[in-house]
């Protein structure tokens, strides 16, 4: 399993913060995302909703049936032609 580092920097952090772990595998041709928070953004910054399909508590969060991955992520990937 790959496992990307998520920080957030926004103007009003003073600081990038570590967000959690997006993690990726693929599966039986497929691909497959999961999502963990680090602990102690959740407890700073428990208020704070990423995206509707990510719920702010400890512990992987794996995407939806029928969803390629989280919906705050998906701007981020190249297009289906550049992960042929």
């Amino acid at each position: 399993m790959e496992r990307l580092f998520v920080f957030a920097d926004f103007n009003w952090l003073g600081k990038a913060e570590l967000v959690g772990e997006l993690c990726y595998e693929k599966l039986r041709g497929s691909d497959s995302y999961a999502f963990k928070f680090d602990e102690n953004w959740l407890k700073v910054h428990a208020g704070i909703k990423l995206s509707e399909d990510i719920n702010n508590y400890p512990g992987m969060q794996y995407t939806q049936p029928g969803s390629d991955i989280f919906g705050c992520f998906s701007d981020a990937l190249p297009d289906r032609g550049g992960r042929l």
